[in-house]
């Protein structure tokens, strides 16, 4: 159960790293908004329309980013409270250990009690067996009764246990159709970039520092793409050590 606990230590911990790695390139899109504001502050100085609509269109996109990054950032929270709630439910186990516990060595200590008992009966009054009699049938029903309980209290963690396997699965199922959502999302602005950059490509070959500005803009969104499968990557790394656990 330790060892569980530490699990899950680190997996929150492995969702920090995921949470900073998040506000990363939340900054980094914000620097490139700015950026193409600048441009086309400069684009309208030149009075220069069709690349201010092809800068328009690329202002759209980073926005689409950003709406992107803070999905994952809230799937990110979203994760960190299931941990928490799981680390919860672990603490109320051992705790429901640590009364069995107890209650075992309380078992143990009024067993010793009554035979204690019963051996100075016997060797006080060996004339009153009736009388030990029925302090033998107590013992037996007391025995009894503790067992039952026992046997309630291990109920109750049994079904605790299921309960907490089948929400982590639910959980799991949520998490796997959130990824795939995110990768349909990623594809289709990779298709949005390419038809893009072949615009610029086409278009701009004549403005030669204009190009450049607009190829620093690309290298720019092909760093937040690979940032965003390094995400998605350590995404499933964490999926795959919640079903190891």
């Amino acid at each position: 159960m330790l060892l569980l606990l530490l699990h899950q230590l680190l997996l929150l911990l492995l969702l920090l790293l995921l949470l900073l790695l998040l506000l990363l390139l939340l900054l980094l899109l914000l620097l490139l908004l700015l950026l193409l504001l600048l441009l086309l502050l400069l684009l309208l100085l030149l009075q220069q329309l069709l690349l201010l609509l092809l800068l328009l269109l690329l202002l759209l996109l980073l926005l689409l980013l950003l709406l992107l990054l803070l999905l994952l950032l809230l799937l990110l929270l979203l994760l960190l409270l299931l941990l928490l709630l799981l680390l919860l439910l672990l603490l109320l186990l051992l705790l429901l250990l640590l009364l069995l516990l107890l209650l075992l060595l309380l078992l143990l200590l009024l067993l010793l009690l009554l035979l204690l008992l019963l051996l100075l009966l016997l060797l006080l009054l060996l004339l009153l067996l009736l009388l030990l009699l029925l302090l033998l049938l107590l013992l037996l029903l007391l025995i009894l009764l503790l067992l039952l309980l026992l046997l309630l209290l291990l109920l109750l963690l049994l079904l605790l246990l299921l309960l907490l396997l089948l929400l982590l699965l639910l959980l799991l199922l949520l998490l796997l159709l959130l990824l795939l959502l995110l990768l349909l999302l990623l594809l289709l602005l990779l298709l949005l970039l390419l038809l893009l950059l072949l615009l610029l490509l086409l278009l701009l070959l004549h403005l030669l520092l204009l190009l450049l500005l607009l190829l620093l803009l690309i290298l720019l969104l092909l760093l937040l793409l690979l940032l965003l499968l390094l995400l998605l990557l350590l995404l499933l790394l964490l999926l795959l050590l919640l079903l190891h656990n």
